[in-house]
């Protein structure tokens, strides 16, 4: 079992690591003219994306967020063309937002970019150093899973 100062290191590093991605997606959408996605709009897409065929109040949870403000989101990310509302095949008087080809290519594009920020960030590290990180996150996603189910 891990010590209480060591899991102060830890939620600290974790802290940072969250601040360190928030400002990476804030310059990524500033260096690209608005063509990139804001932090919000990101996470809405991406959200949409994985889990198509979700309703609007699902997403609204797993985003932390109200639906109202949702609504709002899903509205300005249909104005810019990157969702649509497609019928609900399991309630007819429902839709469901959905990527549009365009949302799918802002979003491929700002998933690149992340990807090429991480790639050079990380260009001195080994495979096996990689695979650790991954593999040591990866158990500890599952640990904050199996707490919260037990809570």
């Amino acid at each position: 079992m891990a010590e209480a100062n060591t899991a102060e290191i830890l939620i600290g590093l974790l802290r940072d690591i969250i601040r360190r991605g928030r400002e990476l997606n804030a310059n990524l959408a500033r260096e690209h003219n608005g063509d990139l996605l804001t932090e919000p709009l990101g996470a809405l897409l991406s959200l949409v994306g994985a889990s198509e065929g979700s309703r609007c109040n699902a997403l609204a949870d797993r985003m932390r967020i109200t639906p109202s403000t949702l609504s709002r989101h899903i509205a300005h990310a249909e104005e810019l063309g990157y969702l649509a509302r497609v019928p609900d095949p399991a309630d007819r008087r429902a839709t469901l937002p959905a990527l549009t080809d365009t949302g799918n290519a802002v979003l491929e594009a700002y998933r690149s970019r992340q990807r090429e920020w991480l790639l050079a960030s990380i260009s001195d590290w080994t495979d096996e150093e990689v695979h650790q990180l991954v593999d040591g996150l990866t158990h500890l996603k599952s640990s904050f899973r199996g707490a919260a189910s037990a809570h």
